[in-house]
């Protein structure tokens, strides 16, 4: 597995939804999946918000990881937002049908 990027939030600030779009855009490129797709999947799951917390406090972050469902990602890197987005462009191009919002988007 490539090295993804893991920089803490607290480093980044608050980020725009633009600067949101711009690291998806990033992303869908190194991972060679359609960004129009991505960027439709994370506005579903959270509104481009990387502070979101859904599923009673078991979603987080842009793409909403589930952490129960992925026990090997932490809270903090959930919430990292280009932790998040890199982690899920990676799972996106292998199944982006774990997402329930990938099905919304393309009934």
């Amino acid at each position: 597995m490539e090295t993804l990027f893991i920089r803490s939030s607290s480093m980044t600030g608050r980020l725009t939804k633009d600067e949101i779009k711009g690291f998806l855009k990033e992303m869908s490129q190194k991972y060679g999946i359609d960004y129009n797709t991505f960027l439709a999947v994370a506005t579903c799951e959270s509104g481009l918000n990387y502070t979101a917390i859904g599923d009673n406090r078991t979603s987080f972050g842009v793409f909403q990881i589930h952490l129960p469902a992925h026990p090997n990602v932490s809270e903090e890197e959930a919430l990292d937002p280009y932790f998040n987005i890199e982690w899920s462009a990676e799972k996106f191009k292998k199944d982006p049908t774990i997402w329930t919002c990938y099905a919304i988007i393309n009934l």
